[in-house]
């Protein structure tokens, strides 16, 4: 009888992978709870004195079957966590989801509590099957509910599940940080040789350590009584393939851990993509397999093979464009454009005006065809168009893949296709990559929607891609002009300006549509913020903006607000309206990069007549202050002519990304608008 090497690991792949007990004796083990673990006290886990809980051991492990000849992976998950005041008796209650549209189902699961009793000795609670209800939540999966019994203050908690999935090329993410801390998280992969997988890491992984090596055993070994599940049937003895006719060594088997320690619970931050972005995860990625000899289709040696792969993917008879209506289309629409400019603003507003988004993120089958005739399509879809007409009008163009901010962060040591959900197109103008998204209906040229900006895109070119920054060429720039009178009384009165330029129009519009145009209800709710006796007259939509003009809303003012008279002394506050009150950035220290969707310039201008009588006593000083590599600036100045007040602060944020390592910089800038916002002038009466 001969046999290939391929039906060889077709076999063994079932066979060589009860691997469980290599190499773990120091690791997590169901139902092994020492009294010392059940009668520890928040004085044991001094790093964590304030945690209403704690993790003490979190294992996650993947190992492989086969069933009917089809490769399975097998999931298995064991926790284990200390309840250690009040509020962690939230744990009482676990939710684990199993998503059945992937092809996951659950094998296994259990739980129990563990305490003492009367005697003081360790004692365990299993949870009951009634204690474990199945449900469905809002994304379809099937969620399964465990309530653990006899739970207090001290009580050790710990479940077990185990999941199968037909999945093999895409494993489930492991997330060592949690939202309690975790003093030991391990993964273990055992993986056969017939398969080669990425370990894609994301978020801070700077601790993680990887332990790897390779676990053999000889084919007799392999093929031990114990595991042979052939022994007994005719012609399958201890070795089914013959030891003569084979003669390639030992069978092969990966194994390796990933083990993080004493990890901080997940923080929400301000100015964040989100805690869950950073947190510190793996994700096996299939880039081989060579039990079916094909390779994959979105896990790549490097990126020069994804830039190469991706870009073939998308010729246009590969997409079902027709060459003819590309160039018929190109051929109109820059009927009369000069320059590349020209002609780009030209393709663009056609493409984005003509054809509708259909709200999907999709990278599956692109079909340029049914878009032209539907004039509806995925973003995809939208965007290859728009390049494709852009490369006929010889408009220099470039796809650029992104992860939009709701998907998640690219990791760039990765070359994954599907870590990317969208395309944009690039195009040079005047040496300068300007972006364009054709699928916003209201975004000009060179304006991302806020949940594209995701720091960095893969720029794909027919030499060789690059990583770009994910900028906007708008920035969100408002300001308000005032122009009062005080009365002796402290009463102000006057005009307001409140004007919205580039980015801030779209912004502005967005949240006029919210108040149907009510100008006196917006007005109060998001320019006057803090005014608690404002009075608003006259309030005129002057212009409603656009790419070149401003956004433009005028209205009388009359208020008390922000001003005290104490005798002869008046005091009042120039920062009338959206003054910082509050340093946005408090913590001592800072897990995650500050983000800031676009850059800001906020400005406030007023120029206040003083009542007949009264002179200046006291202004703030002026301050200026430049944050290193001008990443952001502020201007505050007060001054004084004739009876006249001229204020001015301007608050500007040039930069979106500030690591972790800058957190102090943009810190200390807030903390000096916070005071100065914080100054008030105070005036007096002539004697």
């Amino acid at each position: 009888m001969n046999i290939t090497a391929h039906k060889l690991w077709i076999l063994l792949l079932g066979l060589g992978l009860s691997l469980t007990a290599l190499g773990q004796s120091d690791a997590l083990v169901y139902g092994e709870v020492s009294l010392e673990e059940i009668e520890a006290t928040p004085s044991d886990f001094p790093a964590y004195k304030n945690a209403s809980a704690i993790i003490t051991d979190d294992m996650g492990m993947v190992t492989f079957e086969i069933l009917s000849q089809t490769p399975f992976v097998r999931y298995t998950y064991v926790r284990r966590m200390k309840i250690l005041s009040e509020e962690g008796l939230d744990l009482s209650i676990i939710k684990i989801p199993v998503n059945r549209s992937k092809g996951e189902l659950l094998v296994s699961i259990e739980a129990a509590t563990h305490g003492t009793n009367v005697q003081g000795e360790g004692v365990a609670f299993p949870v009951p099957r009634a204690n474990i209800k199945e449900s469905r939540n809002s994304s379809g999966q099937r969620v399964y509910e465990i309530n653990f019994p006899f739970v207090k203050v001290g009580s050790v908690l710990e479940y077990r599940y185990s999941v199968k999935s037909r999945n093999i090329e895409k494993l489930r993410p492991y997330v060592f940080q949690q939202n309690y801390p975790v003093l030991k998280s391990e993964f273990h992969a055992f993986i056969p040789g017939v398969f080669d997988y990425l370990p894609v890491q994301t978020g801070n992984t700077r601790e993680l350590r990887r332990i790897k090596g390779n676990t053999r055993r000889s084919r007799q070994n392999a093929f031990s009584q114990s595991q042979n599940p052939f022994q007994g049937r005719t012609g399958m003895g201890r070795d089914p393939f013959g030891m003569g006719e084979i003669n390639r060594g030992s069978v092969g088997v990966t194994y390796e851990i990933f083990v993080m320690e004493n990890l901080a619970p997940i923080q929400k931050e301000s100015f964040s993509l989100g805690a869950d972005n950073y947190a510190p995860t793996l994700e096996l990625r299939m880039s081989r397999d060579w039990l079916r000899g094909k390779d994959s289709q979105v896990t790549f040696e490097n990126w020069d093979r994804l830039n190469k792969s991706v870009l073939d993917s998308y010729r246009l008879r590969k997409i079902k464009g027709k060459r003819k209506f590309i160039k018929r289309e190109a051929a109109r629409v820059i009927r009369g454009r000069r320059g590349v400019e020209g002609k780009a603003k030209a393709i663009f507003s056609y493409v984005q005006k003509r054809y509708a988004w259909d709200q999907s993120y999709s990278f599956s089958r692109p079909n340029l065809n049914k878009l032209q005739e539907s004039r509806k399509g995925s973003n995809l879809e939208i965007n290859l168009l728009l390049y494709y007409l852009l490369k006929e009008a010889r408009v220099p163009a470039n796809p650029v893949l992104l992860s939009t901010r709701d998907h998640g962060r690219v990791a760039p040591l990765f070359p994954v296709l599907d870590q990317f959900n969208h395309m944009l197109v690039a195009v040079n103008i005047k040496g300068e990559e300007v972006l364009l998204d054709a699928i916003g209906k209201k975004e000009s040229m060179g304006m991302l929607p806020v949940n594209h900006l995701n720091q960095y895109g893969f720029w794909l070119s027919e030499t060789k891609g690059k990583w770009i920054p994910l900028l906007s060429r708008s920035k969100v720039n408002r300001t308000i002009y005032s122009r009062l009178t005080m009365q002796a009384s402290g009463q102000l009165s006057g005009e307001y300006i409140v004007e919205s330029r580039d980015y801030g129009v779209i912004l502005d519009r967005e949240k006029l549509a919210e108040y149907s145009d009510r100008l006196s209800d917006y007005l109060t709710k998001e320019v006057l913020v803090g005014m608690e006796t404002p009075q608003i007259s006259n309030p005129e939509l002057v212009h409603e903006g656009s790419e070149d003009n401003p956004l433009e809303i005028v209205f009388d003012l009359e208020t008390a607000d922000f001003v005290e008279v104490s005798g002869d002394y008046i005091i009042f506050n120039p920062m009338l309206s959206k003054r910082i009150l509050e340093n946005p950035f408090q913590s001592d220290q800072r897990a995650t990069p500050v983000d800031f969707p676009y850059p800001l310039k906020d400005a406030h201008m007023l120029g206040l007549r003083l009542p007949e009588g009264y002179t200046v006593a006291q202004v703030p000083e002026p301050l200026r202050v430049v944050m290193p590599n001008d990443a952001g600036t502020f201007v505050f100045n007060v001054m004084v002519l004739d009876n006249i007040i001229h204020f001015t602060s301007i608050v500007q944020i040039n930069r979106t990304t500030f690591w972790p390592e800058e957190y102090e910089g943009i810190k200390s800038f807030f903390e000096y608008v916070v005071k100065k916002h914080a100054e008030d002038v105070i005036i007096k009466k002539d004697s």
